[in-house]
């Protein structure tokens, strides 16, 4: 037997499988946070020094006597991207409460929208009944222009401008989406009352 022969087979080497990325979705975060100068400065630095993304961003008092505003954001990424931002939202200076609203099954998203239509004669009034069947709102109207408000997912919402593009929108206005988890538990009242028994202890 010649030495080729008693060589062994060669081994045969197969690729390794492909791992599958990570789904990428849009999720909406809520927190309740401090009024004070350069919170929202330290968030937004926050996600531009880590390159996350921005989709939306509201803000708004919620308590002038205790100084606490409500903001939501906007943003998308890996459930284990969300997860880092979170945590890390958390340890900002005057931010309480991060919540993921998307990951509940108890989530209520709304978004508001001004839409403005230039409405004359039939396509006006077939503006109104698109408006009417979507059950929106005409807040204001003038002799060639109509503007409607609607409240709804941002998915809906989407679905009526491109409903009402034929007819000619000619400006919109969006909110940004905000939410709430509809459950007992509410991030508010932890606060007032962890600061009431913290002012009748002092």
């Amino acid at each position: 037997m010649t030495a080729h022969e008693d060589a062994a087979p060669a081994a045969t080497h197969y690729p390794a499988p492909e791992t599958e990325p990570e789904p990428i979705h849009r999720h909406i975060l809520t927190m309740i946070a401090r009024d004070r100068e350069g919170t929202l400065a330290r968030i937004m630095n926050l996600f531009s020094a880590r390159n996350y993304n921005i989709d939306g961003l509201a803000a708004s008092n919620i308590d002038a006597e205790r100084g606490l505003s409500s903001i939501t954001l906007a943003t998308r990424g890996t459930d284990k991207v969300i997860h880092q931002i979170c945590r890390q939202l958390e340890r900002v200076v005057n931010v309480y409460h991060v919540n993921d609203v998307t990951s509940s099954k108890d989530r209520v998203i709304r978004e508001l929208a001004l839409i403005k239509v230039r409405a004359e004669g039939e396509k006006r009034l077939e503006a109104l009944s698109i408006a009417n069947s979507f059950r929106a709102n005409i807040t204001d109207a003038s002799k060639d222009t109509i503007i409607i408000e609607m409240v709804a997912s941002p998915e809906k919402l989407s679905t009526f401008i491109d409903v009402l593009r034929p007819l000619g929108v000619i400006e919109i206005v969006r909110s940004g989406a905000t939410g709430m988890i509809n459950s007992s538990h509410s991030a508010l009242e932890d606060i007032m009352i962890e600061e009431d028994n913290a002012r009748n202890s002092a």
